[in-house]
């Protein structure tokens, strides 16, 4: 009977619907979507960690330019005091002070200096840590996006082939059948036909009354057909 090529394709095109969320979720069942979360994490932390890194080195390039620079205040002093030009003792006393004062101003950018570099350590181990991980996490990637792939092949071969056994045995059942199958399929969430075990539909188990069992033993042919009154599939006996 066509109603029992019927349920064959229902089982086939049930088959067909996993293959094809298989697919959906291939690269979440092996853990290749969480990878790639994570590998969005690191790279985000990373870069944070380049922006502070970055701002504490530029205030290292400014204090490292002000040395120079009063570094170069100080031997213009030290040369007039110590050159062969004579200064008033009064003159020499506020040139020396003012060589004291660009002195602690050095000190004091010195102080500063260290504890910028003290800062950056710990951001520098970090981005070496996070540097190896993601590191290790492309590798991952990498060879996790090749079983991707051969699994994807594998599930679209499996899909054609169902596909075709599906084409060649639709080819047995006449379109009005077919049509009501489909629209039915549709429906009711892919449930479109479904045998009666010990008096009930097997696909919201439904209880039939004693006549509508009758009725469906007695069914003449797939012309004739008996719906579930609750989910509307195609019983079949």
């Amino acid at each position: 009977m066509q109603l029992d090529e019927l349920l064959e394709i229902q089982s086939l095109d049930t088959s067909l619907d996993q293959l094809k969320y298989e697919l959906e979720k291939v690269e979440d069942s092996l853990g290749l979507t969480d990878m790639r979360v994570s590998q969005t994490k690191i790279e985000s932390e990373l870069k944070d960690l380049e922006i502070k890194m970055s701002s504490q080195r530029d205030e290292l390039l400014r204090i490292e330019s002000n040395v120079k620079e009063i570094n170069q205040k100080i031997k213009t002093f030290n040369d007039r005091m110590f050159g062969s030009e004579t200064y008033a003792s009064r003159d020499l006393e506020h040139m020396n002070a003012e060589v004291e004062s660009l002195k602690s101003q050095i000190s004091l950018l010195e102080d500063r200096e260290i504890e910028i570099i003290e800062i950056l350590e710990p951001f520098e181990e970090d981005v070496k840590e996070k540097t190896a991980a993601m590191s290790a996490l492309n590798e991952s990637i990498k060879n996790t996006e090749s079983q991707v792939d051969s699994h994807i092949q594998e599930i679209n071969a499996r899909i054609e082939i169902i596909k075709q056994d599906i084409a060649l045995k639709r080819e047995k059942i006449s379109p009005d059948l077919l049509g009501k199958y489909d629209l039915l399929r549709g429906h009711n969430k892919q449930v479109a036909i479904s045998k009666v075990v010990n008096s009930r539909c097997g696909s919201c188990h439904l209880n039939l009354s004693a006549s509508e069992v009758s009725v469906l033993k007695h069914l003449n042919d797939d012309s004739e057909l008996l719906l579930c009154e609750q989910c509307g599939c195609i019983l079949v006996h």
